[in-house]
């Protein structure tokens, strides 16, 4: 299960998107996408260091 990265402990729905550097991100519901796509920087930087295996988003195609 994919995670919000925005709310970190709410499983995130394939309805909500953002991509960034071609990679889709998911979020929980349309406040946490519409912030993201607001400022994504912020949120794309706080996951450099995470797990790609683990992570809460995929490459996009």
């Amino acid at each position: 299960m994919e995670m919000c990265p925005i709310c970190i402990n709410e499983a995130a729905k394939k309805e909500f998107t953002g991509i960034v550097d071609g990679i889709v991100y998911y979020f929980c519901c349309k406040e946490c996408e519409n912030n993201f796509l607001a400022e994504p920087r912020r949120y794309v930087n706080c996951c450099a260091h995470s797990d790609k295996k683990n992570s809460h988003h995929k490459k996009g195609k």
